[in-house]
């Protein structure tokens, strides 16, 4: 049950140990068994720092040793067996392993590497991966800006680059080939040299012009045959089915727009969208403060605010990160979209409901400027501050783990946890770019954080 944080392929989750390896290991018996895999990795410490450790093998067997509750006086806990191992040290400063026992010093890592990559997000494939088949089956696909005309040209387009595909050909061999009649052809070719999709050299033998089809024309014909095989007309739209997602590449965005529908829905959106700091400022204000809903027949994702300060900036985070109209009253802001369902649900991955909310897969991996907005809107939702710290509320674990990575990656060291019944409160003991606090003289702190550095430079204070 408890939580891990995993990387695969620059992409940041947080799963249960156990749904992991269930993955991968299907069977429930009590025999013990393992299994080799490869591609993941999981963030691990050495006892200074954190980092990334390549996975190799995953085991599901019954426990041989009794489960403790390990939990330190920063208020960070996990379940272990009584056998794992920790990192302690002695008093002459060395690492070693121990097992967990009352009143021992832990080596707790506060370094943590901090992953930042350009991301674009393919929400097709996500709601693809993510939707079961009956959620699949109520959304479409779409691209812009295409009329019957343009299907014709398409059409020919698709003919004569077959031709092309395998050799070389002068304009009169392409027309008989083809079908076409030679100003068609001619044309046809014209267009295409125009959009750089092929190349034409005049031969000295007969002085014909010679067309040959380059690397970007090979990407526009795959296009034109996915789009013949997938694409149909129907209530005033040219679709296709998600499940054409293995052979809709990414490229094939840029020859026409696409986006994603609901079934009798009137929003329409993206099929690729960039994060920036409007989108993460949304997605902050979501988890701290954010609730959605879907019944059969409309669905809602609402932001609580009372205050018009706060709701105007709601409001823009939705109208620039999002793109999307709102609603707006007293009580905060609505959308009242399907489509905005299915991005909280399976594309950003942000949980439904109090208990599930979770820090979106997207956030970690953004710069350090998106992450700090995310950060500052969560702050402004669900959290609070006085002279000494800083705090955020939450009352969902995995949003707690969430929240400590993202501090640790921001280079944010002192952290401690409280709990109260279901409330867990992360609160931090220095101050942030979006709320200052009183910071305290390093030399005279009696905070956990302060107790390590004296417990390594003094024999005294070890024993």
């Amino acid at each position: 049950e408890e939580y891990i944080v995993l990387k695969k392929d620059d992409r940041i989750v947080i799963k249960k140990i156990g749904k992991f390896v269930d993955s991968f290991i299907k069977e429930d018996t009590n025999k013990p068994i393992s299994k080799n895999i490869s591609g993941w990795q999981a963030l691990t410490s050495n006892g200074k720092n954190l980092l990334f450790k390549d996975i190799t093998q995953v085991h599901k067997h019954l426990t041989q040793n009794n489960t403790v509750k390990l939990k330190l006086s920063s208020g960070f806990d996990c379940l272990v067996t009584e056998n794992h191992s920790l990192f302690s040290f002695n008093s002459e400063n060395h690492f070693i392993d121990s097992r967990p026992e009352k009143d021992k010093f832990v080596a707790l890592a506060l370094k943590c590497p901090n992953i930042e990559k350009f991301e674009k997000i393919d929400v097709l494939k996500e709601i693809y991966e993510n939707c079961s088949k009956e959620e699949i089956s109520k959304l479409f696909g779409s691209l812009d800006n295409l009329t019957q005309a343009k299907i014709r040209i398409l059409k020919t387009d698709l003919v004569i680059l077959s031709n092309l595909k395998n050799k070389n050909i002068s304009i009169m061999s392409l027309s008989k080939l083809s079908k076409k009649d030679y100003s068609t052809a001619s044309n046809c070719l014209k267009r295409l040299k125009e959009q750089g999709f092929i190349t034409q050299k005049r031969i000295s033998e007969n002085y014909k012009n010679i067309s040959k089809i380059n690397s970007q024309g090979i990407s526009y014909l795959k296009f034109l045959e996915w789009f013949f095989k997938n694409v149909e007309y129907k209530k005033g739209k040219y679709r296709f089915q998600p499940r054409a997602i293995d052979e809709n590449l990414e490229e094939f965005n840029k020859f026409f727009n696409q986006n994603i529908n609901v079934n009798y829905g009137k929003t329409r959106f993206p099929r690729f969208i960039e994060i920036n700091e409007y989108l993460a400022r949304f997605l902050g204000f979501y988890v701290s403060e954010g609730s959605t809903r879907k019944t059969k027949f409309t669905s809602e994702v609402f932001l609580a605010a009372r205050v018009k300060k706060m709701q105007e900036m709601m409001k823009e985070s939705i109208e620039k990160g999002l793109n999307l109209k709102i609603r707006q009253n007293w009580r905060g802001i609505a959308i009242d979209s399907q489509i905005a369902y299915y991005l909280i649900k399976s594309v950003f991955k942000a949980g439904i409901g109090s208990y599930n909310k979770e820090v979106p897969e997207i956030i970690f991996t953004s710069n350090s400027k998106i992450k700090w907005e995310f950060l500052r809107a969560y702050y402004l939702g669900d959290g609070y501050s006085d002279e000494n710290r800083i705090v955020f509320t939450t009352v969902s674990r995995k949003l707690v783990t969430g929240l400590v990575l993202l501090l640790r990656m921001l280079g944010i060291k002192k952290i401690t946890i409280h709990r109260q019944k279901n409330i867990y409160r992360v609160c931090i003991h220095e101050s942030l770019p979006f709320a200052k606090i009183k910071e305290k003289n390093a030399k005279r702190g009696h905070a956990y954080f302060s107790l390590v550095p004296n417990a390594l430079n003094s024999k005294q204070a070890f024993e």
